[in-house]
């Protein structure tokens, strides 16, 4: 294993500066794989140091996954630790996405209710394609200022919670899903099922017109409908279950 040495009391230049040999007997000898470690903590911690190594918890790596599971609790103590440091990384990188002096511009929606119009550089759009933000309250709003404004996100665990708390049910109740889907996760071999459904004679929805033959055959399979927006998804939803169709409306957290 390769080493380097590490020393204090230099501050480096425009110049390399060589230790000396007394510098180099009192250098702490620091293995690549210590440099490697800090540089990983230094993600989440810019002030740690070699000392932060020791403490306990650091070098603990999550078990490793599997192609097949004993059961669900095994199952669980392995995605658990991986799904809290997929959040842990989550959070970090979307409370680093903080940006100062934000220039705002105002303007009033089609509801009454104040937007704030800002380019933010960070999130995944075009160069110069402006995030709008809708204030809940018009009550306290600076609208005579324009610059000078800071935007930070706020993280949610919505989505890391709904994943714990399914793998905590499928540990403790093997009924919260089919034999078939339970050991098909576990890795076990398992039958394959064939899904066997009865299709009506004439498609329709109450109150619409029937189907003619070329939209029957168009589509033989479910329909994905998609919606900008959580509000958008629950009234397309609504709309489409009042003609007797079943949906199964999943929005994002």
């Amino acid at each position: 294993m390769s080493e380097c040495q590490c020393t204090e009391g230099h501050e480096l230049g425009s110049q390399s500066m060589v230790p000396s040999e007394q510098e180099q007997l009192r250098a702490r000898q620091i293995s690549a794989q210590q440099i490697n470690k800090l540089e990983e903590l230094w993600k989440a911690n810019p002030d740690a140091s070699l000392e932060d190594l020791e403490k306990p918890g650091v070098d603990d790596e999550p078990q490793p996954v599997s192609l097949k599971y004993e059961d669900a609790y095994q199952y669980q103590n392995v995605f658990a630790p991986l799904i809290k440091l997929e959040a842990d990384y989550d959070k970090m990188m979307k409370e680093s996405q903080s940006k100062d002096n934000v220039s705002i511009r105002w303007d009033i929606g089609l509801n009454k209710k104040r937007i704030a119009y800002f380019v933010f550089p960070k999130i995944k759009l075009t160069s110069q394609e402006e995030v709008a933000l809708e204030l809940r309250s018009g009550q306290g709003v600076p609208v005579d200022v324009n610059h000078g404004f800071s935007v930070d996100f706020v993280w949610k665990s919505t989505s890391f919670d709904r994943m714990q708390g399914a793998m905590k049910t499928f540990a403790v109740d093997e009924t919260s899903v089919s034999g078939y889907i339970y050991h098909h996760l576990l890795g076990h071999e398992v039958e394959q099922q064939v899904v066997r459904n009865t299709l009506p004679r004439r498609f329709g929805a109450p109150g619409l017109p029937e189907l003619n033959a070329s939209q029957v055959g168009l589509s033989s399979s479910q329909v994905l409908v998609c919606a900008p927006s959580n509000v958008a998804v629950d009234q397309l939803a609504d709309k489409i279950s009042s003609t007797g169709l079943k949906v199964n409306n999943s929005c994002s957290s």
